[in-house]
């Protein structure tokens, strides 16, 4: 079954041997059979394919049933890059729920939020309507009250309180913005949310990781995965017009968006470049999302629309939220740049592809392997780097240990 996989993908063999940190000649035995794949291996190999345990072992070539998230990753969109990332993005994932595990944060709260949701939902009514439906059903339950700000900080707390996992990191070369999968061994799968960070913002990430919070209630479990690129704004399929609708709604409703406007006393319309910028800072989300919420609610017309989209307000907006800066102007403002740790130590190394870890990601397996519930050894594995490497940018936090 494993040879199926990679043989009715692009994935390159030695490539995918390298980002699981096996050895390519014994991954090719593993792949023509000669060697049968070590009982340990299975729940990894699980996760980054898609695949059931059981049928990672079976002899059967029945290229039919290769499964679909690799069908979705042979999307004319991907390049051999962004399949490649994306199978360092699920092993990431992986290692979140293990992580999860160790020190004991497992939480399955999602799984009857989920429910909750799509029971409440008519399942008649539009697309856009089930998603702007599920969108405040999730905030309500959530006890996430607009007023006049946005929902940036708050949601990515509330997301993580019911179990789920995100991920945000950089992903250069890739047109992959964001995806939504399931990561973990068969049984105690956990949806996991991708934002990719290269060139993009807190405001654009902000409705990225909202919109796959979408797909993950309504498709996640007929689709396996769900994969969003750079530049696409097409949301004519019935799964993306609702993914775009409960993160517009979401982040963007017309009541607060009224707020504000009654807060801060511009008008629609003769919206300037200032009043834009304020809207943003206040709904921490990208102006395009405000506009096209301002226009479903005919707070402004097609005419207007087109006119302030042209607007330019990044330094406006600078002067109005840290959120606006880059990574190193935020720490400089704040004064502790040197509190966290630089992006090369936290960028794995053990694969061509490399990813950057997040802070807290980081600190938690350190953590972990200072108070002994896991190895050097395992920590390594779980930060993707070599175990020298390991020692060299952390010894100062290890302790003893290192």
């Amino acid at each position: 079954m494993l040879k199926d996989i990679i043989s009715s993908t692009r994935l390159d063999q030695d490539v995918c041997a390298s980002i699981l940190g096996i050895n390519p000649r014994l991954f090719n035995e593993w792949l023509i059979g000669q060697k049968p794949i070590p009982t340990f291996m299975l729940p990894e190999l699980s996760t980054v394919f898609g695949v059931s345990e059981m049928a990672l072992t079976s002899r059967r070539t029945t290229p039919g049933d290769v499964p679909a998230v690799w069908y979705k990753l042979r999307d004319e969109n991907l390049t051999d890059s962004d399949r490649e990332y994306v199978l360092l993005i699920r092993k990431f994932g992986f290692y979140l729920t293990q992580l999860s595990a160790v020190t004991r944060t497992e939480n399955p709260l999602w799984k009857a939020l989920f429910e909750q949701i799509k029971d409440k939902i008519d399942k008649q009514s539009s697309p856009s309507h089930q998603g702007k439906a599920a969108a405040r059903l999730f905030a309500s339950m959530h006890h996430l009250s607009h007023g006049g700000r946005g929902l940036g900080t708050p949601f990515r707390d509330n997301v993580r309180l019911t179990g789920l996992l995100i991920i945000e990191t950089p992903v250069p070369r890739s047109r992959v913005e964001g995806c939504s999968f399931y990561v973990g061994t068969s049984g105690s799968e956990v949806p996991c949310l991708f934002a990719n960070t290269y060139s993009s913002d807190w405001f654009r990430r902000n409705m990225v990781l909202a919109h796959e919070l979408g797909h993950a209630i309504f498709d996640l479990d007929s689709q396996t995965v769900s994969l969003d690129f750079r530049g696409e704004e097409d949301y004519r399929q019935l799964q993306e017009r609702r993914a775009q609708s409960f993160a517009q709604e979401l982040f963007a409703p017309p009541e607060m968006l009224r707020h504000i406007q009654n807060t801060t006393g511009f008008k629609w319309s003769a919206l300037t470049p200032s009043d834009l910028a304020v809207l943003v800072s206040h709904a921490e989300v990208s102006a395009s999302v405000i506009l096209s919420s301002a226009l479903d609610a005919e707070l402004i017309s097609e005419e207007e629309f087109a006119k302030y989209k042209e607007y330019s307000i990044s330094e406006e907006l600078r002067q109005l939220t840290p959120h606006a800066l880059t990574t190193r102007e935020f720490l400089q403002q704040l004064g502790n740049e040197k509190s966290v740790w630089p992006a090369s130590h936290r960028t794995t190394n053990l694969s061509p592809r490399r990813l950057r870890l997040p802070v807290s990601y980081v600190k938690k397996v350190i953590s972990a392997a200072k108070d002994e519930e896991i190895s050097l050894g395992k920590a390594a594995e779980m930060l993707m780097m070599d175990r020298q490497t390991v020692i060299e940018r952390f010894s100062a936090d290890l302790g003893s240990i290192a």
